[in-house]
């Protein structure tokens, strides 16, 4: 009997032991589900970061291609705008030749002598051969109250110095 009760002794030992083993491996499993869990969560708060991140990376790019539009459509006005001045502007360029032609260069002359509201269109008249030019030329250095107009004469041009008469 004392070698069955000392193999039993044996027996609980070894089983004690391996309970003790299997004890101090369930404590670090334990350990490292609550280290893994605690990963867990902190990635999940990391994804729903990220995810928050996207939503607005998303929502500002949603607003830059609205803004790109309407920034689009600014530019594209401001281009037709720019395109109806210039045609403008060519209308009464050509206008204003017409004008040349119709009065012919003595009117054009004395409608130059009444004032400084024709003088403003001495710049577009120099793009046409009916306008006088020379006498365009005399009528900007002039001052209206000041000295009568003077045309400088050219040779072969048939123009001559204009005195002191004035036609208002």
């Amino acid at each position: 009997m004392a070698s069955a009760l000392q193999s039993e002794q044996l027996e609980r030992k070894e089983l004690a032991r391996k309970l003790g083993q299997l004890r101090e491996k369930m404590v670090e499993l334990t350990a490292l589900m609550a280290l893994k869990s605690q990963e867990a969560q902190q990635l999940q708060q990391q994804g729903e970061q990220l995810m928050s991140q996207v939503w607005q990376h998303a929502e500002a790019w949603q607003q830059l291609a609205t803004e790109k539009k309407a920034l689009s459509r600014r530019v594209l006005l401001h281009r037709q705008l720019v395109m109806q001045v210039q045609h403008t502007k060519q209308e009464e360029t050509v206008a204003l030749g017409r004008l040349c032609y119709e009065l012919g260069e003595t009117q054009v002359m004395k409608l130059l002598r009444r004032g400084p509201a024709w003088r403003a269109w001495l710049p577009l008249t120099s793009h046409f051969p009916g306008c006088p030019q020379e006498g365009l030329e005399a009528s900007r250095l002039q001052d209206q109250e000041s000295a009568p107009l003077r045309v400088l004469a050219l040779a072969g041009a048939g123009w001559a110095e204009e005195g002191s008469e004035t036609e208002s």
